[in-house]
């Protein structure tokens, strides 16, 4: 990131520590000076060596353990395997990590020199340090028996358990210290579980994080901000798009299945919606590891901030995440468990990481809820640059909130929502007011007709519109878009039939805001010139033209039935489901026409559009008989019965040819049906119904 205006001068932590064999080691830094456990995380490859430091044993490879700081030997043994240690330097309050690769001894020769013998069972008794034997199996001797093994001990069995139909809200506070500020993003993320089932769950996450930005108090002066990267794997999501799900599909240890695009979050803390999803142990190990490769994107300010479109620029770098996941405690009810984060982007072309970030913290994880039910982490981010090292203190707090704070939350919130929407209600104008309003808007100065054509937007419109309508009309056609935006917003209001011709040509604006809101002005006119101006426009403006064609209602037929034959596929489809919500007869005939020559989407589309008109018109006569129904071109719905009369389906009949009918389900789908596999009454029906055809 590039900041011209401040200096950091700053040494990154992340570092590799000299060793006598291949070894790594890493301190995860401590926020602030507080008191903190001095810890020790040893992995080693192949797992499961013992750890001695100087000399002695403090337990097994993949666990954390208490140490006293210093320079330390770590030495690891491991049956079958070389003999490996190195020396690291533990600080105080911080975790150190140690990674030791451990070689296979050399396969000795068969010299045919005697074995030795195993100590005998009865040597391992308690008195001698070992364990007594085991009881013999009562099955051993039976033939062909198997011995029984013994259930493996020290196992984690923690699976998710999200509840079908529940909602789980999870209070989450981010805060980052900047050189002059403390960036702080902070609200509640709430979970509703669509579907749960053995295998997997459907979860749909709701809520965003409020962001707040403080100066700090040791700094006098703001001199900008850097813009931190946000983080996510090298192939995108598992699978998103149109036809994706609702939610995020995970198995039930949390592993990311399927889900739509997700909402990346700053500092390189991945995404909202699986930050307090951890990934968990599939096979019940009390420490585990994930490594995966991911990309940092950083986004630099543009020297231009205020326009609309100038975002800056994007660069991206590979990066490799590494995070070690250990049991430190347990509970009938709960565990903790402790997370090691560590995170390294791809050297650049001076040997060093662009981005390096180590952190350290526990989350709680609920046994009886089976969610997690606290995550507390702190990181650091380094950030290179050539000239200088910025370092960032971040951290994260997660915590599920009880019912009744959930309830106090909603309460507060839904007082927000009424106080806003009270903010921003439309108010009335009195009439000095409304006076002055209108002198502003024929003046000749672009900042006093924008500011009333603003209020004017967010008014009330009263008996006599047209005299704000003519005044509005001439900065539709302002150079200044600004000005002629506001105006446009405020016809939403005000607009008048005399007004019409001055938003028609509005709509043909390449300012997309100017042309979505004279859109949505015209719809309010409901005439038939508006319907054909607001059709040409779907194909730049498809979601405001199709909502405002379904409020004109059938005074918009003609102009949306025009809008099939538009190249566009996005088009036909839009215009299939304005005329699904307005379309009369005269509709049914346009779709049926377009649906002979349509295949894939269009046809289901058109067939959608044609059910829902049907089943509309159908519902205006339902007294009336099949026969009336059928020439009016509205055959009637029936409930079609198989010969076995197990399977029934409701259905129009659309065609019959070569005795096969072809049946309109509700859906718009539709279905072909030999005629001799239907029930004696439906084949009676349609000898009737086609009789002399």
């Amino acid at each position: 990131m590039t900041r011209t205006t401040a200096c950091y001068l700053s040494v990154a932590i992340f570092c590799a520590v000299g060793a006598t064999a291949p070894c790594f080691a890493a301190d995860e830094p401590a926020k602030t000076a507080a008191a903190r456990d001095t810890l020790l995380y040893v992995r080693t490859k192949p797992p499961g060596a013992i750890v001695f430091v100087d000399g002695k044993k403090i337990g097994t490879a993949g666990g954390l353990f208490h140490v006293e700081p210093g320079r330390v030997t770590i030495h690891v043994e491991l049956d079958r395997h070389k003999e490996n240690s190195c020396q690291v330097t533990i600080r105080a309050n911080r975790v150190t990590r140690v990674d030791l690769i451990l070689e296979p001894e050399a396969k000795a020769a068969d010299t045919g020199a005697e074995k030795k013998e195993p100590t005998p069972a009865a040597a391992a008794t308690p008195e001698a340090g070992g364990k007594p034997p085991a009881a013999a199996s009562p099955t051993a001797s039976m033939p062909g028996a198997k011995e029984a093994q013994p259930a493996p001990q020290g196992l984690l069995n923690l699976t998710y358990q999200f509840q079908t139909g529940k909602q789980y809200p999870y209070k989450i506070k981010i805060e980052a210290e900047l050189e002059d500020t403390i960036e702080t993003r902070e609200g509640v993320s709430l979970y509703d579980v669509l579907s749960a089932n053995a295998e997997q769950m459907v979860l749909k996450q709701s809520g965003t994080l409020r962001e707040r930005t403080q100066q700090r108090p040791d700094r006098n002066v703001q001199v900008g901000f850097p813009r931190f990267p946000h983080m996510f794997g090298p192939h995108g999501f598992p699978g998103f798009g149109p036809s994706g799900p609702a939610g995020m599909t995970f198995n039930h240890h949390g592993h990311l299945i399927l889900s739509k695009p997700l909402t990346h979050l700053p500092f390189l803390l991945g995404d909202l919606e699986t930050l307090v999803i951890e990934e968990l142990p599939a096979d019940g190990k009390l420490s585990w590891h994930k490594t995966r490769d991911v990309l940092a994107i950083e986004q630099k300010a543009s020297a231009f901030p205020h326009g609309p479109f100038h975002s800056g620029t994007q660069s991206e770098r590979p990066a490799k995440e590494q995070i070690d996941y250990v049991l430190v405690d347990t509970q009938p009810d709960a565990v903790r468990i402790r997370k090691i984060y560590a995170f390294r982007s791809a050297p650049e072309a001076n040997g060093s990481a662009h981005f390096e970030m180590s952190g350290n913290g526990d989350f709680t994880f609920d046994r009886v809820q089976g969610v997690i039910r606290a995550l507390s982490m702190e990181y650091t981010i380094n950030v290179n640059e050539p000239s200088l090292t910025l370092r960032v203190p971040v951290t994260v707090k997660c915590r599920l909130l009880t019912a009744e704070e959930f309830a106090a939350y909603k309460q507060e919130e839904e007082k927000k929502r009424l106080a806003m929407e009270k903010a921003n209600a439309p108010k009335p104008l009195e009439r000095a007011e409304r006076v002055a309003l209108l002198r502003d808007l024929r003046s000749k100065d672009e900042n006093r007709a924008q500011q009333a054509a603003d209020r004017l937007a967010k008014a009330v419109a009263d008996d006599d519109p047209a005299p704000v309508a003519r005044a509005l009309a001439p900065w539709l056609r302002n150079s200044n878009e600004w000005a002629a935006g506001a105006a446009a917003k405020a016809m939403v209001v005000w607009a008048t039939p005399e007004a019409e011709a001055a938003l028609i040509e509005a709509t043909t604006s390449e300012n997309l805001w100017i042309r979505a809101a004279a859109i949505d002005a015209l719809g309010k006119l409901k005439s038939e010139k508006a319907a054909d101006a607001i059709a040409a426009q779907m194909y730049r403006n498809r979601m405001e033209a199709g909502k405002a064609l379904k409020g004109m209602g059938p005074v918009a037929e003609n102009a949306t039935i025009g809008c099939l034959k538009d190249r566009d596929h996005w088009v036909r489809g839009e215009a299939c489901g304005v005329l699904g919500e307005i379309g009369t007869a005269v509709s049914l005939k346009a779709l049926r026409k377009y649906a002979e020559q349509a295949t894939g989407f269009d046809l289901n589309d058109a067939n959608r559009a044609i059910a829902a008109i049907e089943q509309r018109l159908d519902s205006k006569t339902d007294d009336a008989k099949p026969a009336d129904r059928a020439a009016a071109g509205r055959p009637a719905w029936r409930v079609w019965h198989d010969t076995s009369g197990l399977f029934e389906v409701e259905a129009v009949l659309v065609r019959f040819e070569g005795g096969k009918l072809t049946l309109r389900k509700h859906d718009g789908r539709t279905i072909v049906v030999p005629l001799k596999k239907l029930s004696p009454s439906d084949q009676e029906y349609v000898a009737r119904h086609f009789e002399g055809k």
